[in-house]
């Protein structure tokens, strides 16, 4: 008689059921808890702000992904998995029940597949459930003018595929470990330790390497792959989460448990309550150990003082002792583990030689510069986004704008924009300059790195990015930390190129001519201008600009006795589409000339000739005040140079109040002392 081998064995699967039904049945209630019942106790006109006039919502619009809902599906699908997985396969952790449950006339291939069967399914009705009363709210409670049906699908959907997933992942790990807690470690780690490991050794390289950037968001599509950070978009209604993410996870899925099987069925049952089950793993799992907690303790001690110091160094060999050795006690169950001191050692000379490797740069990272010939186009700019984030250039203006300083400005549109980013030339001439700039960095690589940071002497120490564009696509960027000062020789040929200033300037590269729908001039006042008056505002702006030398366009402290603001609206969206400001400093002596003729100027700087008193206050009472037109002119010039405090702690802060001949008065800021010039009244 044939014998017959079942992938499936159902006494296993309902004595599962039996001893588990519990846990199914409080995830059931915890689902209804937190999705149902807060529905039920609010009413569908508290979600009116979900609903739209005509249309109902879309798919990812809904109730479902626009409240905590989200945030509750998040978390159980985190914990939840790994729970039924560790209830399940517990039997391979301890020695006793391996024997046990491997001695019954069952496959190891019938016992992985009916116990993977079973987590699904102790899972899976819980959501299911939860899923036909949700329907049962849209059909019959009216709610769906804020949670369609097709939202209700993608969202019981979407538990069902992660709980898939987020399952097969401590099954895998089940079977590379006899530790039930080690499972555990292993499964979270191997959703953030990827990111964790880089962004540490990136920043480690930012602190060793000259010119290198602490930046791995070239890595974001790779880490945007690990299941935990795809549940996250999926749930957080993040609209490109589409058919090619759910394929991707659908065949994660299918590899995992491919993989886990073929572990499983080479696992020896020994190996039950060891660290780790296969020989071939022990030491991969000894250095990764080793590895990541080095990463942790230099990265964390070195970001104290953002340097590596001698302290570092100690922290790094005292860390590399505690996991190195830690882990090989926890692999033998044993504290005689020090003979193993060779691997160490090697461990350390490994360590030792890349770290000299690159301090030294053996690789030419620091001193490389792109050869010109191959170069389509070049940058230098303060803008914390190069060319690597923006499109080719040479293109005319769009419907979209970015900020110099603020990122998070980045309109819907960025995507369709096609304006350079700052500072971005296609001159050949002006890109000789630009690595002419880029050369005298690199020789002046100690100066720049022993330069003082920016502080009230004077001293100037900003980022500053490089990057070229070469003409097979590929980007080379560099980013320094730096005073220009000690640069300046070859700043000034740039900085003074007519190529270059169309590319510095915001008003410049931003609009064709006068494409813009407004302008305000402000200051300590505000004022908007006429289309007549804003287009010659515009034109004399650009005539100052062809004029400005280097110390008028890079001064160490710069002297701003205005703002010009120019806005292009977008008339469909009724947004901004573009804007740009321009500072106004006394070198932009035609625009400043225009201003006061029409008294534009009068109106929004305070100047001295408007000014009849300077009051200083402490706690609403004046305690002095200052009349001498020269002592005038010096407050407001550092009002304009922003010398005074918004704001300061304590109890007595100078406040300097501006008093106008009209009786009109204005606050210029605080100051935690007594400006040096105060008079007071008894004086």
């Amino acid at each position: 008689m044939t014998s017959k081998t079942s992938l499936f064995n159902k006494s296993i699967f309902l004595n599962n059921l039996r001893r588990l039904w519990w846990g199914s049945l409080l995830y059931f209630i915890i689902l209804v808890l937190v999705m149902p019942m807060q529905i039920s106790m609010s009413g569908v006109t508290y979600y009116a702000e979900f609903q739209q006039a005509s249309n109902p919502p879309s798919v990812f619009d809904s109730l479902l992904f626009r409240n905590s809902f989200s945030l509750f599906a998040i978390g159980l699908l985190i914990v939840v998995p790994v729970l039924v997985s560790l209830l399940l396969f517990r039997y391979l952790h301890v020695k006793k029940q391996a024997a046990a449950i491997h001695s019954l006339p069952v496959t190891r291939l019938s016992l992985f597949v009916t116990n993977f069967v079973s987590g699904i399914v102790l899972m899976y009705l819980p959501i299911l459930l939860n899923g036909i009363i949700l329907m049962c709210y849209c059909t019959f409670g009216g709610y769906c003018s804020v949670m369609p049906m097709t939202s209700i699908f993608a969202f019981v959907g979407l538990q069902l595929l992660f709980s898939a997933v987020l399952f097969a992942v401590p099954v895998f790990f089940a079977m590379l470990t006899g530790n039930t807690i080690l499972q555990v470690i292993f499964t979270y780690a191997s959703y953030y330790l990827p990111i964790g490991l880089c962004t540490g050794v990136s920043y480690l390289m930012s602190l060793v390497l000259f010119g290198y950037r602490d930046n791995i968001t070239f890595l974001d599509p790779l880490f945007e792959q690990i299941p935990i950070f795809q549940l996250i978009r999926a749930f957080n209604g993040d609209h490109t989460f589409g058919a090619i993410d759910v394929i991707f996870l659908l065949i994660l899925t299918v590899l995992l448990l491919v993989f886990a099987y073929l572990f499983y069925r080479r696992r020896n049952l020994e190996t039950a309550g060891d660290a780790i089950s296969f020989q071939w793993l022990k030491p991969v799992f000894k250095y990764l150990v080793t590895i990541c907690l080095c990463v942790l303790v230099v990265t964390y001690s070195s970001a104290l003082n953002n340097q590596i110091s001698v302290l570092t160094g100690i922290l790094f060999l005292t860390a590399a002792v505690v996991a190195y050795f830690g882990s090989e006690m926890l692999m033998r169950k044993s504290f005689r583990v020090f003979h193993c001191w060779r691997g160490f050692l090697v461990f350390i000379a490994i360590v030792a030689v890349i770290s000299a490797g690159v301090k030294a740069d053996v690789f030419g990272y620091e001193k490389r510069i792109p050869d010109i010939a191959n170069v389509s186009s070049a940058s230098y700019g303060t803008e914390d986004m190069n060319i690597r984030d923006a499109p080719k250039f040479p293109v005319a203006p769009a419907s979209a704008s970015y900020g110099t300083e603020d990122m998070n400005s980045l309109t819907e549109d960025f995507a369709t924009n096609t304006e350079r980013v700052e500072g971005e030339v296609d001159n050949p001439e002006t890109i000789q300059l630009i690595a002419d700039v880029h050369r005298s960095i690199i020789a002046h690589k100690q100066e720049l790195l022993e330069a003082p940071y920016p502080d009230s002497a004077g001293n100037r120490r900003y980022y500053r990015t490089i990057s070229y564009r070469m003409k097979d696509g590929e980007i080379f960027t560099r980013h320094y930390r730096i005073d220009e000062a000690v640069i300046e020789d070859a700043l000034k040929p740039l900085y003074e190129s007519q190529d270059y200033k169309k590319a510095y300037f915001d008003v410049v590269r931003r609009f064709q001519d006068t494409d813009f729908t407004s302008a305000e001039i402000h200051s300590s006042y505000s004022y908007s201008m006429d289309s007549d008056t804003a287009k010659e505002v515009y034109r004399l702006v650009l005539a100052d600009i062809d004029t400005l030398g280097y110390e008028d366009i890079n001064p160490a402290d710069k002297d701003v006795l205005c703002t010009v603001s120019f806005t292009k609206m977008d008339d469909k969206k009724q947004t901004v589409a573009r804007s740009a400001d321009i500072h106004i400093t006394p070198n932009f002596k035609n625009t400043i000339a225009y201003l006061r003729e029409h008294n534009i100027y009068q109106r929004v700087v305070i100047s001295p000739a408007n000014v009849e008193k300077i009051m200083v206050s402490v706690l609403n009472e004046t305690v002095g005040e200052v009349t001498d037109k020269e002592a005038i002119r010096k407050l407001l010039e550092d009002y304009r140079k922003g010398n005074f405090l918004k704001s300061v702690t304590g109890e007595e802060n100078y406040e300097i109040i501006a008093v106008m001949e009209n009786g009109e008065q204005f606050s210029l800021g605080v100051m935690d002392t007594a400006p040096y010039f105060m008079k007071t009244p008894a004086e």
